[in-house]
């Protein structure tokens, strides 16, 4: 409505006697309302929505220590096998959902990784088990088997599905700082202490002090502190370089 207002008031000026003035009296330019600023997420969301493709990052970015320590397949190499647990890391993308013969609902989704896609197909009780999470442009974690199907072939089977946010309740039991011996100084304690503080949480923090020089290897564990996992922890420990994260 604006911009249609303000070219027929620039049309109205162009033909006044007094056209010329660059002044277009009578069209009040909208406020645009506060709002809240999107995630980085949803920014990512919408960048891929428009343009097709992520511009300023990737979803999966800030879990790069979570998919390293807990992910043991990717789309590219994963390969249905019974017996074998999978643990695969990505976004949820172009779910469809679907009725079969019996009007049973089960639904068949994309799930993207850093290296691919792949489709994946959830029935009766496990759609109904994990449909919260089938929404396009989640991060989650899954964990497949192998399941062979009556004409001898291996389909994938859906154990489990949960956000790649979660992912710390679910496994992880501790935080550790490995440290090379000759990097310890109290210059670099008094950073680590104040890392501690600034991301206190529920999770144990332990320090793996190692000198291959010396053979040496001691880990230690906090007794005063402990941390929440995540990219603000992750991305503080990283900036001091000489230190390597790692969960178990």
């Amino acid at each position: 409505k604006y911009g249609a207002a303000f070219q027929n008031s620039k049309v109205n000026v162009s033909m006044s006697l007094f056209g010329g003035d660059d002044t277009y009296s009578g069209v009040t330019q909208p406020k645009i309302p506060d709002c809240e600023p999107w995630s980085r997420l949803e920014a990512l969301n919408k960048e891929k929505e428009v343009v097709g493709f992520y511009i300023s990052g990737h979803p999966l970015d800030e879990y790069k220590t979570e998919i390293k320590y807990f992910a043991n397949a990717s789309t590219a190499d994963f390969k249905p096998i019974p017996g074998k647990l999978q643990i695969l890391a990505g976004i949820i993308s172009k779910v469809i959902l679907r009725k079969d013969k019996r009007g049973n609902d089960w639904v068949a989704f994309s799930f993207e990784d850093y290296k691919g896609s792949m489709e994946f197909r959830l029935f009766s009780e496990n759609y109904i088990k994990f449909r919260n999470y089938l929404d396009e442009g989640k991060v989650v974690m899954m964990k497949v088997n192998g399941k062979p199907r009556f004409n001898g072939e291996i389909e994938p089977e859906v154990m489990d599905i949960f956000l790649l946010a979660e992912v710390h309740n679910k496994m992880t039991k501790n935080i550790v700082l490995k440290v090379p011996l000759e990097e310890i100084t109290p210059e670099l304690c008094e950073k680590l202490e104040n890392i501690a503080k600034d991301n206190a949480g529920p999770t144990p923090l332990r320090v793996e002090v190692s000198s291959p020089d010396e053979n040496l290897s001691l880990t230690l564990a906090s007794l005063k502190y402990k941390v929440q996992p995540g990219y603000e922890l992750f991305a503080k420990i990283n900036e001091l370089r000489s230190i390597e994260v790692g969960l178990n």
